[in-house]
């Protein structure tokens, strides 16, 4: 049947709660959405476009959570969010981030996002919330690259000790 612009609002306003805020544009297509009544909302302000395509609820918090979802939607197929940014989701010790990173085999450019192009298809990745994000280990992995020993050292023993990953 048809779908009236209330009920199309309404499921795109219960969608973005359930997701720190956040509801990309193909979501709101899919919800009935059309384009202009999209273009109203951001508009008015109603909805702040966080990146392309991507956008949050006004009044929603702007945590960290909302940031990382939104840039995990913007980057669409076969992304994932990793390094830092999986690190913090993960809650390792001596890892913090400011710019959100993801992993992604597609050509992206944020100038609020650490875009690192690789092929993810071959790495394992974790559901976090509403995320996928590289595994503890490739995330591990990843991290070494960046972080301090000192650091690297903090991670890799709160991952133990929250009984992420094991050595074998």
């Amino acid at each position: 049947g048809l779908m009236t612009a209330g009920t199309s609002a309404q499921r795109c306003q219960e969608l973005a709660l359930r997701q720190h805020g956040v509801i990309a544009r193909a979501q709101a297509l899919a919800q009935g959405m059309s384009l202009s009544a999209i273009d109203r909302r951001v508009q008015s302000g109603e909805w702040l476009k966080l990146l392309p395509a991507t956008y949050a609820l006004r009044g929603s918090p702007a945590s960290f959570m909302r940031r990382a979802t939104a840039a995990y939607f913007w980057a669409g197929k076969g992304a994932l969010l990793s390094h830092n940014t999986s690190g913090v989701l993960f809650d390792l010790d001596g890892v913090s981030t400011r710019k959100i990173s993801v992993s992604s085999p597609r050509r992206l450019s944020s100038p609020r996002i650490v875009v690192h192009r690789r092929p993810t298809d071959g790495l394992r990745s974790k559901e976090i919330d509403v995320v996928m994000v590289t595994s503890i280990e490739q995330t591990l992995l990843d991290l070494g690259g960046t972080l301090s020993s000192e650091r690297l050292e903090l991670a890799v023993d709160s991952a133990l000790r929250l009984g992420l990953t094991r050595f074998d």
